[in-house]
């Protein structure tokens, strides 16, 4: 994987819109989203084991 820093106009509606469709493509990830998301699933994993623990000792 090969990361590419763009730098754009946030107030040019012409270069959000390139920016979104770039995105839009799949061909691209905003690594930002990408590591929340990495975040995120790893804390849903974290609480989903703490809330089985019971479950699974209760019947083993």
């Amino acid at each position: 994987m090969a990361v590419i820093t763009l730098n754009y106009d946030p107030h040019n509606a012409a270069s959000r819109r390139m920016l979104n469709n770039l995105l839009l493509s799949g061909l691209f990830v905003d690594q930002e989203s990408l590591e929340e998301h990495r975040r995120m699933r790893e804390a849903a994993l974290l609480t989903s084991r703490r809330n089985m623990a019971p479950f699974i000792a209760k019947y083993i």
